[in-house]
């Protein structure tokens, strides 16, 4: 028999666990805040960005949001990505992709500091994954898949999963 795992709960428990971690850095004087980075107006990006800002300001997280024309230039992006990487006060960067043509995204992905980067898109975070040193982050997805069967007590070992 099939079982529905919907992600109500999840997100609830997530959230409260969010809420009280970041209560608990800004009752150390910091203020946990993520740059979202993105090159253009693509309604999936600005979807994808408005519900990112809502679930952070639910978990007291700040969010500030580098917009960047669609026909930037790649030094532009990169000088962009720079400053997220140099402001101590960011603590994470999510980098919308894909990035509008003719810009480099694979170049973007190396420029950002793996210790902001939130959605494994680096090689160095994708290393500490891979080789599980707990460095990084793995991609939002993959993890919201694997965080909805821990939920809910599904175990993947033995198991083809692609």
């Amino acid at each position: 028999m099939a079982k529905v795992l919907a992600a109500k709960p999840l997100v609830e428990s997530m959230l409260e666990e969010s809420k009280s971690r970041a209560g608990e850095l800004v009752a150390r004087g910091v203020r946990p805040t993520l740059a979202i980075v993105r090159a253009g107006e693509r309604p999936d990006d600005l979807s994808y960005e408005r519900g990112a800002k809502k679930r952070c300001e639910s978990a007291g997280v700040d969010v500030r949001s580098i917009v960047l024309p669609a026909d930037c230039s790649q030094a532009r992006l990169l000088e962009a990505i720079g400053q997220v990487n140099a402001d101590e006060d960011i603590h994470g960067c999510l980098l919308l992709r894909p990035l509008p043509v003719p810009l480099d995204e694979e170049a973007a992905c190396r420029a950002l500091d793996p210790a902001k980067d939130v959605d494994g898109i680096t090689p160095g975070s994708l290393y500490g994954i891979l080789a599980g040193t707990g460095d990084g982050f793995p991609p939002c997805t993959a993890r919201a898949c694997l965080e909805t069967l821990d939920y809910y007590g599904v175990g993947l070992e033995g198991r083809r999963v692609a």
